[in-house]
């Protein structure tokens, strides 16, 4: 009987051994799969950072390439020409409230007039 109960102790505690063992072997695994999840992980953000930053830096060279380019020049004469035409409004407006004070007057006064009461409605309504 004391023979069994020794064979019967060792089979247990050899599977007890065997099952330390796979359960060793397993969270090795787990531990090693985590690490390379991680790495990847890690990895594929800096991948999308990077795609991320290089289609930034190709844009602002667009953007750089148009404002130097027939883009840029039609942009710039567009913007001395409206500035002009701005500049020629603004000297035959002073030559004409020059020319005419008193009917300039009772025209900014009715503009004034139009200007008020149509914000005032606009309040009210609100």
């Amino acid at each position: 009987m004391a023979e069994i109960r020794e064979s019967v102790k060792s089979a247990i505690d050899t599977a007890a051994d065997k099952a330390k063992g796979a359960t060793d072997w397993v969270a090795d695994k787990s531990e090693m799969a985590a690490d390379r999840v991680q790495n990847v992980s890690r990895d594929t953000v800096r991948r999308a950072t990077d795609t991320a930053t290089q289609a930034k830096d190709r844009v602002g060279q667009w953007v750089n390439e148009a404002a130097s380019g027939p883009v840029g020049a039609f942009c710039a004469e567009a913007a001395t020409d409206t500035k002009e035409a701005v500049q020629r409004m603004s000297n035959e407006l002073t030559d004409i409230v020059r020319k005419y004070p008193i009917a300039s007057i009772a025209v900014g006064f009715g503009i004034g007039l139009l200007l008020g009461r149509t914000v005032s409605m606009t309040t009210n309504r609100a």
